[in-house]
């Protein structure tokens, strides 16, 4: 239980800037902030950007990616187009 609250703690301290991790085989993983939409409404604008071995998830203000560099700046990109305010 105390890891369980310590890495929850972690996450939530790192999780304001962007995370920026790396998995054993040195694919990044981001965590995405986002504004104004929420991960479930950009999740199928994003998905398609991704290849069979990436990752994509996410959960209320937040998007979650495994994927490489490249697909990580298609993805960002996609983002800061997609996350805008209502008019």
């Amino acid at each position: 239980m105390k890891r369980l609250t310590y890495s929850f703690l972690l996450l939530v301290i790192l999780i304001p800037g962007g995370v920026h991790a790396e998995t054993d085989d040195k694919v990044p993983i981001e965590i995405i902030e986002l504004q104004h939409r929420t991960a479930d409404e950009l999740l199928p604008h994003i998905e398609h950007l991704l290849g069979p071995r990436d990752a994509l998830t996410g959960t209320g203000h937040r998007l979650i990616v495994r994927t490489s560099p490249g697909r990580l700046r298609q993805v960002w990109e996609k983002v800061e187009a997609l996350d805008r305010p209502d008019r």
